[in-house]
């Protein structure tokens, strides 16, 4: 929702953002979740789109960590259980973590918005952060 204006005060703390406009009253902004300082209905669509982008590559991270650190346990389990003994001492796990971990950052953070995902529908506040194909 947006808004500027008191007839907008119930809608904008009603929804669950609201922008208001810079130039707007005093009310306006006080119930706005955001306000544009700049008056321009194209920050809302930036705003959304990154807004997008950073949702994905937080879930794109986790993906990646969930199955990093799940194949991890695996390898050091199935070592143990074949070999007798860690394949990785404790020092060599914590810098294997501390890489993969840098480099899934990077990688992620790089990535720029597309600003086709504005044509997605929204996520859902009920929706999980990791899905089931995700686990999958």
């Amino acid at each position: 929702m947006s808004g500027e204006g008191f007839s907008d005060v119930p809608a904008l703390e009603a929804a669950n953002v609201g922008f208001s406009m810079g130039s707007g009253v005093p009310a306006a902004k006080y119930a706005a979740s955001m306000i544009l300082v700049d008056d321009n209905i194209k920050s809302i669509i930036n705003a959304v789109v990154w807004g997008r982008n950073i949702y994905g590559n937080v879930r794109r991270f986790l993906q990646f960590q969930i199955t990093f650190n799940i194949t991890t346990i695996l390898i050091v389990f199935i070592g143990g259980i074949f070999k007798g003994a860690t394949l990785f001492s404790v020092l060599q796990l914590l810098w294997i973590n501390l890489i993969m971990d840098t480099i899934a950052a990077v990688a992620l953070a790089a990535e720029k918005p597309q600003h086709d995902s504005i044509k997605e529908k929204p996520v859902s506040e009920n929706d999980n952060l990791i899905t089931p194909t995700m686990w999958k």
